[in-house]
């Protein structure tokens, strides 16, 4: 807020094309808005934009930087929220993940929101192969998936119902 009382403007959803900056001031283009101008400046930009050089520096980015851009990957990410009506794991556990050799079910990490919310939810995430899978699921199926997962990992709860 003070940035904002003492000035500052904050743009959401603007296409930024190039940025020039020096030790005094930033100079920022965006598709179809005024150059901007400041001493200081926030840019967030999706790593694919700058892995594919939509953006031009000047001066140029230092390679270090350039070489850490490009050594990053990208990927899929599913996240799916299921709500319970009682909280049956550790509720101070920041995640919950199987550990096994056996690949019997899925392999999602669950991240406790009942820890900071007090609300009994589990968001099951899901990366690489497994995120690819979930795509191609309805949501029913996807929440059978999870559950799959969670009743490997509680096979004794009795308080595990659907959620």
């Amino acid at each position: 807020r003070d940035f904002i009382n003492a000035g500052g403007q904050i743009r959401y959803n603007n296409i930024v094309t190039s940025v020039e900056y020096s030790k005094d001031q930033i100079a920022v283009s965006a598709v179809g808005s005024e150059n901007s101008t400041a001493d200081y400046c926030l840019i967030t930009l999706p790593i694919g934009v700058l892995q594919k050089d939509l953006v031009s520096f000047k001066p140029p980015l230092p390679a270090a930087k350039l070489r850490a851009i490009n050594a990053m990957g990208i990927g899929l990410v599913n996240k799916v929220a299921l709500m319970f009506e009682n909280c049956f794991w550790e509720e101070n556990a920041s995640t919950l993940r199987v550990i096994t050799a056996k690949e019997a079910f899925p392999r999602f990490t669950f991240i406790n929101l009942y820890r900071t919310t007090k609300q009994p939810v589990l968001v099951a995430v899901a990366s690489a192969s497994l995120a690819h899978q979930i795509e191609q699921m309805d949501d029913n199926e996807t929440v059978r998936y999870c559950m799959q997962a969670l009743r490997a990992m509680y096979p004794r709860s009795k308080a595990l119902a659907e959620p």
